[in-house]
């Protein structure tokens, strides 16, 4: 089976409730956080998401960081972007239901894709501000 079209999901009716309830997530720091836990969870034992895996990782981190207000060179609309497609990897029932065995990753994998190279910018800017935070910390000295 050839990977869906992205526009397919992103007009599918699972999609648009996903970036519907994304907002709630950000207020909400404990349901974010077990969101993120689920979505990680999820692509992590399936192995099918290794092209995606890291960079959804990022996705998660830089989100977290946005809600504690750590880290603020992010739109709005790219943290209700990530919390859409989590609520999309996680929920079982989207446009090719996770039950078809085989083949009901293929949506999934496909969003997660297409939401990464749709956020790279504000990924590749997030990572090297870690970057220079680790920097800054590891050359702290602590008295």
């Amino acid at each position: 089976m050839a990977n869906p079209d992205i526009n397919d999901i992103l007009a599918h009716a699972s999609y648009n409730q996903a970036q519907g309830s994304a907002f709630e997530y950000v207020r909400n720091p404990g349901k974010l956080n077990t969101l993120i836990e689920q979505a990680t969870q999820r692509m992590e034992s399936s192995g099918r998401f290794a092209k995606v895996l890291e960079g959804a990782k990022t996705a998660c981190r830089m989100v977290v960081a946005v809600v504690r207000r750590e880290y603020t060179e992010v739109p709005w609309e790219t943290v209700l972007l990530i919390i859409g497609a989590a609520l999309y990897v996680v929920s079982p029932v989207d446009f090719i239901p996770d039950v078809i065995l085989g083949v009901g990753w293929l949506d999934d994998a496909t969003l997660l894709g297409w939401t990464l190279k749709s956020i790279n910018d504000d990924l590749e800017r997030f990572r090297a501000w870690e970057a220079s935070r680790r920097l800054r910390i590891g050359q702290h000295t602590w008295h």
